[in-house]
């Protein structure tokens, strides 16, 4: 009997000097049944060309060309023509050790309750040499395999226990299929993988394989944050606070720490006046509880008095309190 088919996507803008290296890392995975999309995201250097070469190497490679529409965009058309019963995201600099597909994809056949299975992610640069000492998930070391129920995803994940990143994890295609990426934001990964934990049922952290997340200059991680980068990183944190409330309504514990990550990039975005600071102001008055209206309302009048001035501080503590 054939075993299951694991459709990998991979994104690829201008890596002609790391994709290589990547589709070499899923080619020489120990477990043979997979399809890799390449979707070249109308790249400007060479790296449509090492694609084309590389998909006559193989005929698991399959290659798609966009115009350049970003990474949610290619990982949706991606998306459209999986086979695969399993999928798994790449990033076209980063790579896998040789047997994290086969390691963990035995979970998920094993258990057919199982909607995706975890490993972990080190991050490396571009001479190999780790950046974390162990393989962790953020700052937590997984030494044997942990099933987590969907009542425990949230506490996991704003515990730093899961990375967050659509990366370093297998899903089931059937438990995710609802699923796309968010198009034209940034950290659409976050985003997708806030939805899995919003729509799946059981997960597992592995102690098997590895990702490796390649840091280097030019990648998103050392990218400056400018404004829109701002809005992306806000409209995100938003969705979690909104999902996850409703999702579990009496973890107040979980609630205030994604209330105290909103807040932190609610200020940011506040303070360098990205948008109107009327909308932006309103629409934290809606969001968050009483409690955190409270808490910060000083600190609040601060970064309002830095941004707009001392004479329109008055009317957005009473728009604060209101609301």
């Amino acid at each position: 009997m054939e075993s299951p088919k694991v459709s990998i996507i991979v994104p690829v803008y201008n890596l002609e000097n790391y994709i290589t290296k990547c589709v070499q890392s899923l080619l020489q995975q120990s477990y043979r049944n997979i399809e890799i999309i390449l979707v070249d995201d109308g790249s400007t250097d060479g790296s449509l060309r090492i694609l084309q070469e590389l998909s006559k190497t193989d005929n698991r490679v399959i290659v798609k060309h966009q115009e350049n529409g970003r990474t949610a965009r290619a990982r949706n058309y991606a998306l459209e023509s999986v086979k695969g019963e399993y999928i798994t995201f790449v990033d076209g600099d980063d790579y896998l050790t040789p047997d994290t597909l086969e390691k963990n994809i035995r979970y998920l056949i094993e258990d057919n309750t199982l909607d995706w299975v975890s490993f972990s992610v080190m991050r490396v640069d571009e001479l190999g040499n780790c950046r974390t000492s162990s393989s962790t998930y953020g700052n937590f070391e997984v030494t044997d395999n942990i099933v987590i129920p969907k009542a425990c995803f949230l506490s996991f994940f704003y515990n730093k226990k899961l990375s967050g990143l659509c990366c370093g994890t297998i899903y089931r295609w059937s438990s995710v299929k609802s699923i796309v990426f968010p198009v034209d934001e940034y950290y659409e990964d976050s985003f997708y993988f806030c939805e899995t934990l919003w729509v799946t049922q059981k997960g597992m952290l592995s102690s098997e394989g590895c990702y490796l997340y390649l840091e280097r200059e030019g990648s998103s991680q050392f990218a400056q944050v400018d404004k829109i980068h701002l809005i992306s990183t806000l409209h995100s944190a938003e969705r979690k606070l909104v999902h996850f409330k409703d999702a579990f309504p009496n973890d107040t514990r979980i609630i205030s720490k994604i209330e105290d990550d909103y807040y932190y990039y609610f200020k940011l975005y506040f303070s360098k006046a990205v948008m109107g600071a009327d909308e932006i102001y309103l629409r934290y008055c809606k969001i968050f509880s009483v409690p955190h209206k409270r808490r910060w309302l000083t600190e609040l009048k601060l970064a309002i008095y830095r941004t707009v001035g001392y004479a329109r501080i008055e009317r957005y503590i009473k728009l604060l309190r209101r609301v």
